[in-house]
């Protein structure tokens, strides 16, 4: 049994001193460990002592009057804990240190947080942006993970429903802007819309009883906040949420989609505010079911489950130096196709680990652009690259294509986003029947498995670089670009039953209205189309537009590219591997990138596309006939890759 031992000095509560408790708690259920925790001072006052006591109950073991750590037990700091370790001695030890890191000031030079940062720890962030903030600053003595905030949703609830159906209209929680706060009071006061002001800490009950109780909580935070708990709080008490945009809530603040967002003035935000009060049923119900669906993806039980992971490989993580310094190039991995075979899922899946970054838009569409120039230098592309990686908010591409955020979150419905690819290649059929191809399996060793091309060069962050756009695949003149690149690039293909392939592309345009034919007139004059076409490189060519079938033609496209790259640079995998077997399929990959295997991304269908063979019985018959010579080559193709 391996102790955690933890400190706090209390003398207030703060929502630092709530995470630092959940993780307290978080280590209690964990088996194999024991949490215990020693105090700095006493509570002033009872109530002080109550929620000390509420906050850290003592358990089994109790509290300690002073840390007493054995030699694999681990210490966990948090904010300005680490002067209890230099204090009483326990900075000589070797045990490994866990650092808890809840704002972005630990990044600000000159301060005693930053000067912390040069203690060896294994960090733990609350956000992507904080992980950003520490990372940048080149001074992180270990590895560095993120782990979102969680709240406790269902006692938030619990509020909600004691508050009944009749709620006051406005509740300003201003307590960190309390200027802007009383400017906002003044503003709604005049407009005769009743509030409540909040301008000073109450206790957690207390404020969760006032957010329960009112239809809009306008949620003021600084400009720069580690994680802003109330408005995820406020979502979960089911309140109409008005805030501004911060660092600590840009991760999972979605204007229009689970809040409203205003700018930093009293003005814009009594305007908001009235928005807010004037929604209709429907729109009101749709920023409540926005945040609803937030708050669980923000749960405590995912945050208890990924530090669970952290402590199962705590030992390794210790002795891990992941921090790498910049080197050439950015880019260390790219997901190539094939379109509409779930590229996106898999983008959104590994912009979620701690050690990945995907590009903000999901597909820089670089190499393939028009102006594209292959006298281009690996630096040139890199600083085209760049805006990709660190330009903040959701971008969109020209062609409509799907856009993330910041934290890597796609903007999940936008049309044309390719299908996660979850059903069988055939109905009826199982995995390589009829000649469907079968690559990516157990059985092929040399595709996908960790060889002489590693993924040394990382971003300064320790995190590895990728993005996703499917034609890089599809069109011949790529490959050998890709590679001038970046000769140790890793690319990732995904492969889907190549007849719902074309069929889900075909609807895809269809509803962009890039297509006017029915589907079998599409499929017969498809050769004619890309025959005329001039410059397939072109926005909206035949090439990008009308490629049904030649799209689903893998091994003409896998051939091409293992002229240029190694077997153990690529990785081929199965559309409905990912989706039927999500953590295998992802551990194959965490282990091609050669990252740790991350558990905390759950299974999720990011979109449903389109699979219409049932629709279209005979058209699919003929385009599966017309695949047959391909399945075969496909299956010769996978032969011949097992042997090398």
């Amino acid at each position: 049994m391996r102790t955690i031992w933890f400190h706090r000095e209390y003398n207030r509560f703060q929502g630092g001193h709530l995470k630092h408790s959940h993780y307290f708690s978080h280590a209690g259920c964990m088996p194999g460990y024991v949490p215990r925790i020693t105090f700095t001072g006493e509570p002033a006052t009872e109530t002080l002592a109550r929620q000390r006591l509420e906050l850290w109950p003592p358990g089994d073991a109790g509290a300690a009057a002073d840390w007493a750590p054995r030699p694999d037990d681990l210490l966990f700091v948090a904010g300005v804990d680490w002067r209890y370790l230099a204090a009483g001695g326990f900075d000589a030890l070797p045990n490994p240190r866990i650092n808890l890191i809840q704002h972005v000031r630990h990044a600000h030079e000159g301060t005693e947080l930053y000067g912390y940062l040069a203690n060896r720890a294994v960090r733990i962030c609350v956000s992507r942006e904080v992980a950003d903030a520490i990372t940048a600053t080149g001074r992180v003595n270990g590895p560095v993970l993120t782990i979102p905030n969680g709240i406790e949703a269902f006692s938030i609830r619990t509020f909600a429903g004691a508050a009944g159906s009749e709620r006051r209209p406005v509740v300003i929680a201003g307590y960190k802007e309390p200027v802007l706060a009383k400017s906002l009071s003044d503003r709604l006061a005049a407009l005769g819309i009743e509030h409540t002001l909040l301008t000073e800490f109450l206790a957690r009950e207390k404020f969760l009883e006032r957010l329960a109780g009112s239809r809009v909580a306008v949620c003021l935070p600084r400009a720069e906040e580690g994680f802003y708990l109330p408005a995820l709080e406020a979502m979960a008490a089911g309140c109409l949420v008005v805030t501004l945009d911060c660092v600590g809530n840009r991760s999972f603040c979605t204007h229009d989609g689970n809040c409203l967002i205003a700018d930093p003035t009293a003005d814009s935000l009594a305007v908001t505010v009235q928005a807010a009060l004037g929604l209709g049923a429907n729109e009101g119900q749709h920023l409540r079911s926005g945040g609803a669906d937030t708050v669980r993806e923000y749960s405590l039980e995912a945050e208890r489950r990924r530090f669970h992971a952290v402590l199962r490989d705590i030992d390794r993580h210790w002795l891990s130096r992941k921090m790498v310094p910049t080197g050439h190039p950015r880019v260390n991995f790219m997901i190539i196709g094939a379109q509409k075979c779930g590229t996106t899922a898999l983008a959104h899946f590994l912009a979620q680990h701690p050690r990945i970054r995907m590009s903000s838009e999901k597909e820089p569409h670089l190499f393939d652009a028009p102006d594209y120039s292959p006298k281009w230098t690996p630096e040139q592309i890199d600083e085209r690259y760049r805006p990709y990686f660190n330009s903040p908010g959701v971008t969109s591409s020209p062609d409509g294509t799907p856009t993330f955020s910041p934290d890597g979150t796609p903007t999940v419905g936008t049309e044309g986003t390719p299908a996660i690819g979850n059903r069988a290649l055939d109905e009826g059929t199982s995995a390589g029947s009829e000649g469907t191809p079968t690559v990516g399996e157990e059985g092929t060793p040399t595709i996908g498995k960790v060889g002489p091309h590693t993924l040394r060069q990382t971003a300064a962050d320790g995190r590895l670089r990728g993005e996703a756009t499917p034609i890089y695949l599809f069109l011949p003149e790529i490959a050998p670009e890709l590679k001038r690149y970046n000769p140790e690039l890793k690319v990732i293909i995904l492969l889907r039953n190549p007849v719902e392939r074309a069929i889900s592309h075909y609807y895809m345009e269809k509803n962009k209205g890039h297509e006017r034919f029915p589907l079998w007139l599409a499929l017969l004059v498809e050769s004619w189309r890309l025959w005329r076409c001039g410059d397939r490189r072109q926005h909206g060519s035949a090439w990008r537009r009308h490629s049904y079938r030649r799209r689903g033609l893998y091994s003409v496209q896998l051939r091409n590219l293992f002229r240029y790259f190694d077997a153990t640079q690529v990785l081929l995998v199965r559309a409905e591997d990912l989706a039927r077997f999500h953590d295998e399929a992802l551990k194959r990959v965490f282990e091609f990138l050669e990252v740790d295997d991350y558990t905390g991304i759950e299974a999720q269908t990011v979109f449903e596309g389109e699979r219409g063979d049932r629709r279209h019985v005979v058209v699919s018959w003929l385009l599966r006939m017309s695949y047959l010579p391909e399945f075969i080559r496909m299956r010769r193709f996978r032969v011949a890759a097992a042997r090398e």
